[in-house]
């Protein structure tokens, strides 16, 4: 299963791909909205997007690249889930995409097992 990460803190990124790896999922950070980076990767479609919350620097940073992710049309129709945040990140989250998944992330893996 491959998951696009979106995870604006470095030291996060890397814990979360190496725990991604060892449960089998190929994660890849995105931590850039340039374009020719974001067409490049999506010509292998992820099975989903993770969007990570909790880090206090970069949540607006991140939802505006959730939502860069979610409009180009290869990406289209691939789950995003969002992950960890406080409450304000969270609420934001949610007014700018209703129809996200949202999951503490605790139990994220098992979420994206879900969607397999």
């Amino acid at each position: 299963m491959r998951i696009f990460l979106v995870q604006p803190d470095d030291s996060l990124a890397r814990e979360m791909c190496a725990e991604m790896d060892e449960i089998g999922f190929v994660a890849v950070r995105i931590d850039s909205d340039d374009p020719d980076t974001i067409r490049e990767l999506a010509q292998d479609r992820p099975n989903a997007v993770l969007v990570c919350l909790d880090s206090d620097r970069g949540v607006d940073a991140a939802l505006d690249l959730a939502e860069g992710l979610s409009a180009r049309r290869r990406l289209r129709g691939v789950p995003l889930v969002f992950a960890g945040g406080k409450q304000a990140a969270l609420t934001a989250a949610q007014e700018r995409f209703p129809r996200a998944n949202f999951a503490r992330r605790d139990v994220i893996y098992n979420l994206l097992s879900s969607l397999r």
